[in-house]
């Protein structure tokens, strides 16, 4: 006697499995994207406040190093400082021995950076479109406050340089708008 055949099922899944695996994995997607951006803009505004801050610390240990004033200046082109308190599209770093606010000359460029980025606005408190450091590394004047803003308006950090030229990142308060 013989006995039965066994029939074994084809590998693989059939289409109605595949649209079902495809749909619970489109919705884990959608439901993990905004999370996701949250943690981009984060990232962004981290790598830009560290950015901001290193040319903070070159223009104060330039101005130590060189014995001369050294300016940092928001900077649309990289050659020449901007007359506003706008640094989104970015920033120079540069020797400003007669502090006239501006450089002399392209080799007076200690740094050029880039700006924010997309997605991210940077400007400072009102009247101060320029950070000057003297011979000792101090910066004259008032307190001087970077904030760093999402488009729709939410303040997401602060570089704020003190008198004596030292700087300090702050996170704000969870909701807190940018002024202006």
């Amino acid at each position: 006697m013989k006995s039965p055949t066994r029939t074994t099922r084809p590998a693989g899944f059939t289409l109605l499995e595949l649209i079902i695996a495809m749909a619970v994995a489109a919705l884990l997607a959608v439901s993990v994207l905004p999370a996701m951006g949250g943690i981009a803009e984060r990232g962004r505004n981290a790598e830009l406040a560290h950015r901001l801050t290193a040319s903070l610390a070159l223009a104060r240990i330039s101005a130590i190093r060189t014995g001369t004033p050294v300016s940092l200046c928001p900077s649309s082109d990289g050659r020449h400082c901007r007359g506003d308190n706008a640094w989104n599209d970015g920033w120079l770093v540069f020797s400003d021995p007669q502090r006239n606010g501006e450089p002399a000359a392209p080799s007076a460029i200690i740094e050029s950076s880039g700006g924010a980025g997309t997605g991210l606005m940077v400007s400072t408190t009102g009247g101060r479109t320029r950070v000057t450091y003297d011979a000792w590394g101090w910066s004259a004047g008032t307190n001087t406050t970077f904030r760093v803003c999402s488009a729709n308006g939410r303040l997401l950090g602060k570089v704020v340089v003190n008198n004596a030229g030292r700087t300090r990142t702050e996170r704000p308060r969870a909701g807190a708008r940018c002024p202006g």
